[in-house]
């Protein structure tokens, strides 16, 4: 019988630790969300500082319309940061598998939200724009991750019991 001795029980802490840094992380970006905004927001004006008035008039594209009021750079740093921080506390705790489907399940879905979003501002359909606003704020969401995650195992086990089936 094989023990996993000490670089077993040291993996389990760093998994352990992994997943509380990244538990912690989703947490704080989504109950400090204003302030995480303020943040981004004064790095990408330093940012954009550096090229002038074209970067200025970059970081306010998109504040004064329905899309956001934080500015569209700011907010997509913000997105992109909680769905990361997402699919990399899914990849710990999934243990690598399901890897590229959980980045394209995410990826396709927010760029999904986004371009019906896009659409439902160009033509003026509010109710387009609230669905893919809404598909948004459910990827960057904890309950995303809450039922990614059960469901990602119930997958792995029925594709387990098929291959047994079938052998």
């Amino acid at each position: 019988m094989h023990s996993p001795g000490v670089n077993g029980r040291l993996s389990r802490i760093l998994r352990k630790l992994v997943l509380l840094l990244l538990g912690s992380g989703l947490f704080v970006l989504g109950q400090f969300d204003e302030q995480v905004f303020t943040g981004l927001a004064r790095l990408w004006r330093a940012g954009m500082a550096l090229m002038g008035p074209a970067g200025q008039y970059l970081l306010q594209a998109g504040t004064h319309t329905q899309l956001t009021s934080h500015g569209m750079p700011v907010a997509l740093t913000y997105r992109v940061l909680y769905l990361g921080l997402s699919i990399l506390l899914l990849r710990v705790l999934l243990r690598g598998r399901f890897q590229w489907q959980i980045v394209l399940a995410y990826a396709g879905a927010f760029l999904t939200g986004c371009m019906l979003l896009a659409v439902g501002q160009g033509l003026h359909l509010q109710v387009m724009s609230l669905l893919a606003h809404q598909l948004i704020d459910f990827l960057c969401s904890p309950l995303a991750v809450l039922l990614a995650y059960p469901l990602l195992v119930l997958a792995e086990k029925e594709s387990a019991l098929l291959e047994v089936k079938n052998s």
